[in-house]
């Protein structure tokens, strides 16, 4: 799911990413160079709007994501992961 996660990114694919992520409030990211969590797929959604837009402002080529470090626990019905989103472009 984190490498489809990551194609789909690549692939500017906004509805495989919806399609991915959890459909309620559950669902968080933390964006680093930001310093700011987005939580829930509203906030999600946007951030990934951004994240296009940048690419197609800027001219942003060649696409690759790598995701390193991968943490996941599992409670009940439950899992939580947590990786390093790794990316590079020209």
């Amino acid at each position: 799911m984190l490498v489809e996660e990551g194609t789909a990114a690549v692939d500017k694919d906004l509805d495989q990413l919806a399609a991915i992520d959890i459909q309620d409030g559950s669902v968080a990211r933390l964006v680093l160079n930001r310093d700011k969590v987005y939580s829930g797929l509203a906030e999600i959604k946007a951030l990934f709007e951004s994240y296009v837009g940048q690419g197609s402002k800027n001219r942003i080529n060649n696409f690759r994501n790598s995701k390193e470090i991968v943490v996941m626990k599992v409670t009940g019905k439950t899992a939580w992961i947590v990786c390093d989103n790794i990316w590079k472009w020209e």
